[in-house]
């Protein structure tokens, strides 16, 4: 019975061992896979958190940078309003009204509600000018309010665009009301611009819920400015000013789901502890992950851009904590599995950082076009000033070097004009408003655009027109596809040639056919055509100059319309671009 007993356990025993080591090996890979998840799991942790502080200073950085360069670009517009009074004092409504339109100042400053000039009247004249005023056409009903019985008030008597929202202000008294009256007593006592705390603006006495600056700057009946306060106080004859919503300059740019996913962002004057901007992120129970904030000094305020960022679920359930857990609980393959899991989503948040990157270059490249904007639209007016006889008639000589830096300006903007839309388009902000649009006119007015150049080649252009032909697209986006193209024709064309222009309809499309007789393209070349900044060397390309992006932008744009463009060429012999546009509507999804 004993040696049966020992039979047995020798039999069960190598079984019994054998399982246990079994389980310890299974101990330690389970061990082994604990302890490299956690590794994992901190190393994605903390590259979680630097990317998170990497980003929000990053959009702090530009909103700041963005926000200072706008503001001081209105304030650089105030000077040369200004400078339109001084030398004409007797300037008429329709005067103003003309500079400004001219000057391009609503389109290049889309944010302004509203440029103009508030008078210094003494309270013994309120009678008489409101006389005055109201023998302009539309102003009939002109009275300077609040009314209340004071010494001087600073009436507004010019504002654009003449709106029904800045119809209401005509004649309002903003020396009446303390923030208004602050700045302007700082812009008079000092000679410089100064800019409102947030204030309710009175375009927008209806809506509580905006609030708005104004920026100053002082007019004098001298021809210098007085030296003293005193003397300077006594000297004043009005303001040139803007009046503009903090919001309207950065939401379209800043307050976009892509650009602050997961973070809030607050405007605030710092000096009030006003918020004059605010979008707000639903929590849904997301935690707090990063803050940061920056001051920044504009003219004689002080404003504070706050961004917070949240952790998002998705973060929430793919964290550290939980790639710990299922380490802990996962087998040896299971392991391995999320080994390669955790590389796969360091490789995710690597094309992730990759795809930042890229927006930032194109923030960048956006940001720097701003700031080239700012300078170049400040030549245009000085020298349209020039050329329209504001500072005096001009000899021929001093016209004619007039005219030519004011075209050479104007090749300046196009191309930065050419980078914005580039930019947007790359940062996918490039928005389209799709109604019918006729092309027969907007044909004719690129065509007036490009008088000059088409006189100096002596190119005769050749129209064939359908006048009813009609496309479904933006009207400013179809315009400069036609632009780049005319333009390219007109470069690349012999003197003494002619470009044809061709549109007809289709059944459902409009063709747009522009050939040339120029110098051509070689048949490998033909591939280059449409690349960022690519530009073929040839007899006139050096000659005629260019970004090299107009024609990119071109096919950008059409393909943005669901159309086609084709080119077809040779070498000395001309060039022809065919472009194929819908004329109905598209299954269009936005860009």
């Amino acid at each position: 019975m004993r040696k049966t007993i020992q039979t047995s356990i020798k039999k069960i025993s190598p079984t019994s061992n054998h399982e246990i080591s079994q389980l310890v090996f299974a101990l330690l890979v389970v061990l082994v896979g604990v302890v490299v998840s956690y590794v994992m799991s901190m190393a994605v942790a903390q590259q979680s958190v630097r990317d998170q502080q990497a980003a929000t200073t990053a959009q702090t950085t530009a909103v700041r940078t963005y926000l200072t360069t706008q503001l001081h670009s209105y304030e650089q517009l105030l000077h040369s309003a200004s400078a339109v009074f001084a030398v004409r004092p007797d300037l008429s409504r329709n005067e103003w009204r003309e500079y400004l339109q001219k000057s391009r100042t609503f389109q290049d400053y889309p944010a302004i509600l509203g440029i103009g000039y508030a008078q210094v009247v003494a309270g013994t004249d309120i009678a008489r000018h409101e006389q005055t005023i109201r023998q302009d056409p539309g102003l009939a009903d002109y009275t300077v309010h609040p009314v209340d019985q004071r010494d001087m008030y600073t009436a507004i008597v010019y504002l654009e665009p003449a709106n029904d929202s800045n119809r209401r202000a005509m004649g309002y008294d903003m020396f009446s009301e303390p923030v208004r009256r602050m700045a302007m007593e700082h812009a008079r006592d000092s000679a410089n611009a100064a800019m409102t705390a947030p204030v309710r603006l009175v375009q927008d006495q209806d809506d509580p819920s905006k609030t708005g600056v104004l920026l100053y700057y002082p007019m004098y009946r001298t021809v210098t400015v007085p030296t003293t306060i005193e003397e300077r106080r006594a000297a004043l004859t009005g303001y040139v000013y803007i009046a503009v919503r903090p919001s309207d300059i950065i939401a379209n740019t800043f307050a976009s789901e892509d650009n602050l996913r997961n973070m809030s962002f607050t405007l605030s004057d710092v000096d009030t502890q006003q918020v004059t901007y605010l979008q707000t992120q639903p929590s849904n129970g997301l935690r707090v992950k990063y803050e940061d904030d920056a001051q920044m000094a504009i003219l004689d305020r002080n404003w504070q851009v706050k961004l917070v960022s949240y952790q998002s679920v998705l973060q929430r359930y793919t964290g550290p904590a939980t790639i710990f857990l299922l380490g802990v609980i996962v087998s040896t393959i299971a392991g391995g599995i999320m080994y390669i899991l955790l590389i796969a989503r360091l490789r995710r948040i690597s094309s992730d950082m990759d795809q930042e990157v890229k927006r930032a270059k194109d923030d960048i490249l956006a940001l720097t076009s701003h700031q080239l904007r700012t300078p170049a639209s400040g030549v245009k007016q000085y020298l349209g000033m020039l050329k329209q006889g504001f500072m005096g008639p001009l000899t021929t000589d001093q016209q004619q070097i007039a005219e030519k830096a004011y075209h050479a300006n104007e090749r300046q903007l196009e191309i930065i004009d050419q980078m914005l839309h580039v930019a947007k388009a790359d940062a996918g902000k490039l928005k389209m408003v799709m109604t019918a649009v006729t092309v027969a006119p907007l044909v004719h007015e690129v065509l007036e655009a490009l008088a000059s150049d088409i006189r100096r080649k002596k190119i005769t252009p050749v129209l064939r027109l359908a006048p009813s032909a009609t496309v479904h697209g933006d009207a400013r986006y179809v315009r400069m596809i036609l632009e780049n193209l005319i333009s390219n024709a007109i470069k690349y064309s012999y003197d003494d040639s002619s470009i044809t222009i061709t549109v007809k309809k289709h059944q459902r499309s409009v063709v747009i056919i522009v050939a040339d007789k120029g110098v051509g393209i070689a048949e490998p070349d033909i591939a280059k055509l449409f690349t960022k900044f690519g530009r073929l060397s040839n007899e006139l390309s050096v000659k005629e100059g260019g970004s090299g992006l107009g024609l990119f932008l071109a096919k950008l744009l059409v393909e943005r319309h669901h159309g086609k463009l084709l080119v077809a060429s040779k070498l000395g012999r001309g060039t022809t671009f065919t472009c194929s546009l819908p004329s109905v509507a598209a299954d269009y999804r936005g860009v």
